[in-house]
């Protein structure tokens, strides 16, 4: 059986979604040593593969790796086009390859992408700007590859927690808006009006 690239953004989306130390939408990893946290990806080539590199170099006992907002990169100058998912689907691989020690951490991109909205970056709407990307990667295929990116994006954890109590988020509800975004989602599977300005989601 041919595996598709979207068959490898809905395997990875499963194991995000069904990781053994996850609770709701917070990951409890305990003490696991080395942790590498990336920032912001971007479709930053370069970058991913300098992190990757980071993340393998602390011995035999490979550091725990949690990403952040791989999507929404520049425009190629080889053909004007968002690539950033290629980069998702690098890290994709490897989360498949490596299911105990790469993670993620859901931004505000991402959030963004999954609600249709748009964010304006250099003159350009970047979300819009990624479907033609992944239009322009995968040809006939987009759309499939497109609804599995939208399902991996759904997948993603909004916190990374550790027993010295340290707390990993991609950010912080606003002090303003602090009640908006609360602590339940944290501990429950997310729900559709999370994700819009006012929800818990959107707010985190």
């Amino acid at each position: 059986m041919k595996i598709t690239v979207a068959d490898i953004f809905r395997q990875t989306a499963e194991l995000i979604a069904n990781d053994p130390h996850r609770r709701g939408n917070l990951v409890q990893l305990g003490a696991p040593g080395r942790v590498v946290i990336s920032g912001d990806i971007h479709g930053n080539r370069q970058n991913l593969t300098r992190i990757f590199s980071h993340a393998s170099s602390g011995g035999e006992e490979r550091s725990i790796l949690i990403l952040q907002e791989i999507i929404h990169g520049p425009p190629d100058p080889r053909n004007g086009h968002d690539r950033s998912v290629e980069l998702m689907l690098r890290a994709a691989r490897a989360k498949i390859a490596n299911p105990d020690k790469v993670y993620f951490l859901m931004g505000n991109h991402d959030l963004v992408q999954i609600t249709g909205g748009d964010i304006t970056k250099d003159g350009r709407g970047v979300c819009k700007s990624f479907v033609e990307g992944v239009n322009f990667c995968f040809g006939d295929a987009g759309g499939d590859v497109l609804e599995a990116v939208l399902e991996f994006c759904r997948s993603l954890p909004i916190a990374v927690r550790f027993d010295n109590g340290l707390q990993a988020t991609h950010s912080l509800p606003s002090p303003d808006r602090t009640e908006l975004g609360g602590v339940d989602v944290l501990n429950r599977p997310y729900q559709d009006g999370d994700f819009i300005r006012g929800g818990a989601a959107y707010e985190w």
